[in-house]
């Protein structure tokens, strides 16, 4: 799922797959640099944050401004974008 123009639709629609579905992983994209506040972090299990720059290049690279964050059972979240950099 991704966009960000619309914090409380991006909120629904995760809550309502949380609802109906509770064992898919629920993963949402925002190209912006923070996360909203206006989002509910709590309902996402992945967020990739920041947007695409060709010269910093995706997720697999050690150079991405992105990040990979995985929700905690505690609710907090952890970044995991090292996981996906090759090597």
């Amino acid at each position: 799922m991704g966009g960000d123009a619309d914090p409380s639709a991006i909120d629904n629609l995760a809550l309502y797959v949380k609802q109906h579905y509770p064992n898919l992983k629920i993963g949402w994209y925002t190209g912006r640099t923070a996360i909203s506040p206006d989002i509910h972090m709590e309902y996402f299990d992945y967020i990739k944050v920041g947007p695409y720059l060709r010269h910093l290049g995706a997720l697999n690279s050690p150079k991405t401004n992105q990040r990979m964050l995985r929700r905690r059972p505690d609710n907090s979240f952890e970044d995991i974008t090292s996981r996906f950099w090759n090597k």
